[in-house]
Order: structure tokens, then C-alpha cells, then sequence
């Protein structure tokens, strides 16, 4: 458009610059006419609209043009108020993207080096620290959409989740819940997103009781509203399924991790994440439970998959220090060793990528080789990973 109006305008300039003489009283009104358009139309639609009101008697037709052309006037106008609305709605938003922009900097600005260079805090508690901050500053109409405000608080409190800090992400995933609650519905799929982050974030706290019924409701309703297979529903029976292990309740927590298994093998998507995450961990509840034959093909399969889609990634060290426990629990020790030291030293060189909530895995993979050692009746091996062991914890 904007080549086009170039070069309509050096045309203009052209014929004017070719015909020398002054413009004459035609060619200056019809040049006034473009420039005015708009107020021209406008005067014209007003004058139109009285020379009607005048001649109605005139004519049978004059009453129905005239409301014709009222209306017209009217469809105008609403388009105008609506463009003029559209504008501003887009300069509000603006604005709050802008506000989401600052408040995303303030997180991550400098991020507290000094204070974790010196070792006065960690780097986990600064950005934490910075999260909970800033989802104070979400709170308020200042920034916009109360649902967007709910599934930032709902991100932030994940984040919260997974640096550590379960009891200030329980307080803002509650109130993102609530939101989406009373806007969505109880059953919307991110209400029940949101429930399910909920139940999580109280099983991080410990507070297994509400994980669990909180869990169980939002199991029940997802089936209902999503069905058996959907991811969403898999996510919750996942969830579930590691509060009930968490809570010593084992068969219950069995039950989900074989539904988990059956279910991703019937979809024939088992290089899924939630697939290996499903085999560690029934592999480990029946590990806790000495059922060590029954956990092997869950942690060696699960350790293939890991080997074959995350090869350097913590969680592939620790299924191989899971499996030599399996097989430590069989006595089946020279298979087990080399994949209990593998699995150490893999876990302590990626001891940094290691999330608040997995804290325990290191500790768990030097106990296995110090009961290893003790097994084999060697006091001196056992004797230096119990000295590991001492200086981890």
C-alpha cells in the first residue's frame, strides 16, 4: 500500500509539473474533496438525512430511507466505538505484557551472584526467593486477566515445587486453583490441571493426607472428563500413585503403576517420560518392599530407555545403582557391583542437576554399596563408603 500511495503521489506530481498553468476551480475542489473526505461524507450524510426529514410527505419510500440511513449511520458508529475499543484494549494489553516483562527480569536480574558467590545463600534460595516476590506482584488487577494471573501463579508455584520450596508453592497453586475453579468450572481440564499441581505440591510438603484425597478427586473427575488414557489422567494416576508409595501404601500404589504401564503399552508410546518415570518408580516401591525378582524388569527396562533417550542425565545413573540393588537383593553380587559403583559416580558427577527432591538418591546409591561390601565381608571397602556416606549426609 505504501508503493502504491508512492506512486500515485509522484503521478500526481507529475501532472501537475507538466500542465504549468494555475490549477483551475474543478480540479481544486476535487483536490479539496480527497483531503476531507471523511468530515465531507459526514456534512453530506447530515444533509441528506434533513433534506429526508423535509420531503417525507413527499414521498410513500421517504420514512424507510430514512431509518435505512439512520441505521447505516448507527453501523458506523458501532464500528468506529468498536475499532476505538479494539485500540485501547490492545494498548491495555501492551501494558500488562509489559508489567509481565519487568516482573520476569526482576526474577532472573543479576540473580543475587554476590550473595551466592560468598555462600551466604544458595542460588536455589535466591531464585526462590525471587518467585515468591514475584507472585505477589501478579496479585491485583493492575496486572490483568485474573486468569492469567492463575496460570502464572500456577507455573511459579511448579517452579517453587521443583527448587525446593513446597509450602510457598502450595499457597499460590491454591489460589490459582480457586480461580480456575469459579471461571472454568470445577471439571475444566485446567481446573483439574490445576488440582493435580495442587496434590503434588502438598505430597512435596509432606502433608500426604490432602495429597491423597486431593488426588483421589481429581483422579475421579479427570477419568470422568478426559478418559482412562489421556495424558492428563495418566499424569494424575502418576501422582497419586507416588503419594500412596510415600505414604507406606503400597498395593495402592502397585495398582496405578501397573495401570500406567498397561495403559502407555497399549498406546505403543513407551519412549514417553512418563513411561521410564512410571517403571523407576514401581520398580522402587517393590524394592521397598524386598520384592526384588518383581522390581528387575521394571528398572532394567526403564534403564535401557533411559540409556537410549537421556544417557548423561542423573536419572539414568541412579536406575543403574536401582538395578544393582535388585540384584543385590538377589545375591547376585558380581552383576551387581559394577552397576552399583557406576551408578554412584554418575549420580556424584551430576550431584549439581540433581533437583531438591531428589536430594535423597545419592545418599540411597552409597548405602546400597556399603551393604554391598558388608554382603561380601569386606570391611575396608565398606569402611570408606561409610565415610562417604558420613560426609554426604
Amino acid at each position: 500500500m505504501r508503493a502504491m500511495s508512492l506512486c500515485l503521489a509522484i503521478g500526481l506530481f507529475s501532472a501537475s509539473c507538466t500542465n504549468a498553468c494555475p490549477p483551475n476551480p474543478a480540479y481544486q475542489l476535487k483536490k479539496m474533496l480527497r483531503r476531507n473526505k471523511g468530515p465531507f461524507l459526514g456534512a453530506a450524510l447530515m444533509l441528506l438525512a434533513l433534506l429526508l426529514g423535509k420531503v417525507r410527505m413527499a414521498s410513500p419510500f421517504a420514512e424507510s430511507e430514512r431509518l435505512a440511513l439512520l441505521e447505516a449511520q448507527g453501523k458506523t458508529q458501532l464500528a468506529l466505538d468498536t475499532a476505538t475499543f479494539a485500540n485501547e484494549q490492545v494498548l491495555t494489553r501492551l501494558t500488562q505484557i509489559e508489567k509481565g516483562y519487568s516482573i520476569v527480569v526482576s526474577i532472573f536480574d543479576e540473580l543475587g551472584l554476590n550473595e551466592a558467590k560468598d555462600g551466604t545463600m544458595k542460588l536455589e534460595d535466591i531464585l526462590a526467593k525471587r518467585l515468591v516476590e514475584a507472585a505477589q506482584q501478579l496479585e491485583g488487577e493492575s496486572f490483568g486477566n485474573t486468569l492469567d494471573v492463575a496460570w502464572l501463579q500456577l507455573k511459579l508455584g511448579k517452579t517453587l515445587i521443583s527448587v525446593g520450596y513446597s509450602e510457598d508453592a502450595v499457597v499460590l497453586i491454591q489460589k490459582a486453583n480457586e480461580t480456575m475453579s469459579i471461571l472454568l468450572g470445577a471439571d475444566h481440564p485446567a481446573t483439574l490441571t490445576s488440582m493435580n499441581n495442587l496434590a503434588m505440591s502438598y505430597k512435596a510438603a509432606n502433608k500426604l493426607d490432602q495429597a491423597i484425597r486431593l488426588g483421589e478427586k481429581t483422579l475421579m473427575l479427570t477419568r470422568t472428563k478426559l478418559g482412562d488414557d489421556h495424558p492428563d489422567t495418566l499424569r494424575s494416576i502418576f501422582n497419586l500413585a507416588a503419594s500412596y508409595g510415600q505414604d507406606k501404601q503400597f498395593d495402592k500404589a502397585e495398582l496405578l503403576y501397573r495401570e500406567i504401564v498397561a495403559s502407555v503399552k497399549k498406546k505403543s508410546i513407551i519412549d514417553s517420560p512418563i513411561y521410564a518415570h512410571a517403571l523407576v518408580a514401581f520398580g522402587a516401591i517393590l524394592m521397598d518392599q524386598n520384592k526384588w525378582i518383581d522390581a528387575e524388569p521394571f528398572i532394567r527396562e526403564a534403564l535401557v530407555l533411559r540409556e537410549k533417550n537421556e544417557p548423561d542425565d542423573w536419572r539414568t545413573f541412579n536406575a543403574q545403582s536401582l538395578l544393582g540393588g535388585t540384584l543385590l537383593g538377589q545375591q547376585k553380587l558380581a552383576e551387581a557391583e559394577p552397576l552399583l559403583l557406576k551408578g554412584y559416580e554418575g549420580l556424584k558427577q551430576r550431584e549439581s542437576t540433581i533437583p531438591p527432591q531428589g536430594n535423597t538418591r545419592i545418599p540411597e546409591a552409597l548405602d546400597r554399596l556399603i551393604d554391598l561390601y558388608m554382603i561380601k565381608e569386606n570391611p575396608d571397602e565398606a569402611k570408606k563408603w561409610q565415610a562417604e556416606r558420613a560426609y554426604t549426609s
